[in-house]
């Protein structure tokens, strides 16, 4: 039996695998990225991240506590290559890449917390009820 609080915390797995878009404004412009679920939720992540901080942990170093510079290009590296999945070239007037990502990252650093915040809300990635839909 699948209780109420279960049944409305489901996760698409949908959009667990083939991710959910989200939109980034700035002003009155749209910029629509396709991203996969950070956090936990995303073990391809979460492996990079430990073998991203080896060389740190031997010294007892947390992320937190590594330079922020240190933990931008890192950020940078990890959400190009296991959160982003795309973007509507249409929107950014370039066609989508891992390089062209990392590289916007570091000039709109604010696109790049936008997609780390969103990767980690859960309700982007649920499962809508068939009453949802149906409007009940």
């Amino acid at each position: 039996m699948v209780n109420k609080l279960v049944a409305a915390a489901a996760s698409d797995p949908d959009k667990l695998d083939n991710g959910t878009e989200v939109t980034y404004f700035v002003g009155d412009k749209e910029f629509r990225s396709t991203i996969k679920r950070g956090g936990d939720y995303n073990k391809e992540f979460q492996t990079a991240l430990e073998k991203a901080m080896r060389p740190y942990r031997n010294s007892g170093v947390t992320f937190e506590q590594l330079p922020l510079d240190k933990q931008r290009l890192m950020m940078r590296e990890l959400v190009a290559e296991h959160i982003l999945i795309g973007w509507r070239e249409e929107d950014f007037g370039e066609a989508f890449s891992k390089d062209n990502a990392k590289a916007m990252f570091e000039q709109v650093p604010e696109y790049l917390t936008f997609l780390m915040k969103s990767s980690g809300d859960a309700e982007l990635f649920r499962k809508k009820a068939i009453e949802d839909t149906a409007g009940n």
